[in-house]
């Protein structure tokens, strides 16, 4: 089964599109930013966050309740004509930044990519060769 994948949407947003494409990688759990608060296991899952990150009171929601850690892939589509928004998205952590109109299919590859390169660096850590690799366990 594929790692699960946390899209947070801004409420009342169609997060369909990203959704969808996404799914041909992950398993994808769409939940909108109204509900991330009763959400426990936001650490646990690699995430997309796709709010507008221009209004205070979402960024401070987004710092309360975004985990801490640093291990697992964290994306965030912003506005393409605002460079604060990128900031923004940086000081919450973001390994990958996508500005709308963005492509899904395009997101989800990108995701993808970095969600592999994540777990190669883990294996690499751990001093093991993961499965499927040159000189892994297909050999």
């Amino acid at each position: 089964m594929p790692e699960l994948l946390r899209s947070i949407h801004s409420d009342g947003t169609d997060a369909k599109p990203l959704t969808a494409a996404l799914s041909a990688y992950f398993r994808v759990d769409a939940v909108p930013l109204s509900a991330i608060e009763g959400i426990d296991d936001l650490s646990a899952t690699a995430l997309i966050v796709d709010v507008d990150l221009s209004d205070a009171a979402t960024v401070k929601r987004l710092l309360r309740c975004l985990p801490r850690r640093g291990d697992l892939p964290r994306a965030f589509v912003v506005a393409a004509e605002t460079r604060s928004e990128r900031v923004q998205a940086g000081v919450l952590g973001a390994n990958l930044v996508f500005a709308r109109p963005y492509d899904p299919a395009a997101v989800a590859a990108e995701f993808d990519r970095a969600s592999r390169r994540g777990r190669l660096d883990a294996d690499l850590g751990r001093r093991r060769v993961p499965d499927g690799a040159p000189g892994g366990g297909s050999v």
